[in-house]
């Protein structure tokens, strides 16, 4: 497929052994993979389709964009911020749907084709979001896209794109979050997702992840350079960065400094309540697949990894890696980490 991507970058198709070999690793990449350059954004080729719709999507003053590579905190981020927003006194009709229907994920319909992925029933509630915001659908150009269109202000959009790949304007706009995860814990925890989600359908073992992860060679490619490009940017007036470790550590002191950020205005009791409503454990509880069929949810999920390793909501620990990673991952990792550092001035941190 050649399209012409507005956002500059070149399109190379993953072809020949690489992409054999990718295919059998991961079983759910079924439409083929791109790189975009420069750089090496690593995503499905099903990208191609809402790249351009992407790139120039219209942020609106009222948005809070949720962004940072996949496992940072983003989603847990973007429930944080959503319920400041949307719902501070616990009372949201939406409230009890899965997150990406209240608060859509900009960049999901690419995720979404696939073989091993059943296409939504009638009663998904992305579906039943989209059908009440939307009187006439075009399902050509993507469910989650246009319920990211279609949504009433104040809206909380997530992604895991870079900021090269979104609008230019964007931060000349509107409010962005940006969130970083020390990459030990990071890699664990996407390795988790991979298995669990059957879009991935990662069928090797730790060993073989944590060679693509520092080959730069796992879905959306860099993490290195989506957090530099992030911090160059860091001065901006409308961006904040957040550290994962430091909303751990610190869940009301954090919550407090992203109310502050977004203009939220809630009260010391409210932040609380909303602390609490949004501890890994309560939002495990209500990470069921709210208006989903048991075998649509079959379809999407591996059941067996979820009953032995936990669901979306695994864990979240900072330190978890020492209880997964061996020595020679670590190194591996520690040497990626060490290489591509340069021009980025933080300190990541790996404890509370």
């Amino acid at each position: 497929m050649e399209v012409k991507l507005e956002n500059g970058h070149e399109v190379v198709p993953l072809e020949g052994e690489e992409m054999e070999t990718m295919e059998k690793d991961f079983q759910g990449y079924t439409e083929g993979m791109v790189l975009l350059k420069p750089g090496d954004w690593m995503l499905p080729t099903p990208y191609l389709q809402f790249a351009n719709d992407i790139y120039n999507f219209k942020f609106r003053p009222t948005d809070i964009v949720v962004m940072g590579y996949p496992k940072c905190g983003i989603t847990w981020a973007q429930e944080i911020l959503w319920t400041i927003k949307n719902n501070p006194n616990f009372d949201h009709p939406m409230a009890a749907l899965p997150v990406n229907a209240r608060s859509p994920f900009l960049d999901m319909d690419m995720l979404l084709i696939s073989k091993k992925m059943p296409p939504p029933s009638p009663d998904n509630p992305m579906i039943k979001a989209l059908m009440q915001l939307c009187s006439k659908p075009d399902f050509t150009k993507g469910i989650s896209l246009q319920i990211c269109e279609a949504n009433p202000n104040p809206r909380i959009i997530k992604t895991h794109l870079p900021f090269s790949l979104l609008n230019p304007k964007l931060l000349e706009t509107t409010k962005v979050v940006y969130m970083v995860r020390n990459p030990k814990d990071m890699s664990i925890s996407y390795h988790h997702q991979h298995r669990i989600i059957k879009g991935h359908g990662f069928a090797g073992d730790m060993d073989k992840f944590v060679d693509y992860l520092v080959k730069d060679r796992l879905l959306y490619g860099m993490y290195f350079k989506h957090l530099k490009e992030a911090w160059e940017r860091k001065d901006h007036p409308n961006l904040q960065m957040f550290f994962y470790e430091d909303l751990k550590k610190d869940p009301k002191g954090e919550i407090k400094k992203m109310d502050k950020f977004i203009e939220g205005g809630m009260s010391d009791d409210q932040i609380q309540k909303i602390v609490d409503y949004t501890t890994f454990e309560q939002m495990a509880l209500r990470d069921k697949p709210t208006g989903i069929d048991e075998t649509e949810c079959n379809a999407l999920f591996d059941k067996d990894v979820a009953k032995k390793e936990g669901g979306f909501y695994r864990r979240g620990d900072v330190g978890d890696y020492k209880n997964i990673l061996n020595a020679d991952q670590e190194a591996k990792i520690d040497a990626w980490t060490k290489k591509n550092m340069e021009g980025i001035d933080l300190t990541f941190k790996y404890s509370l």
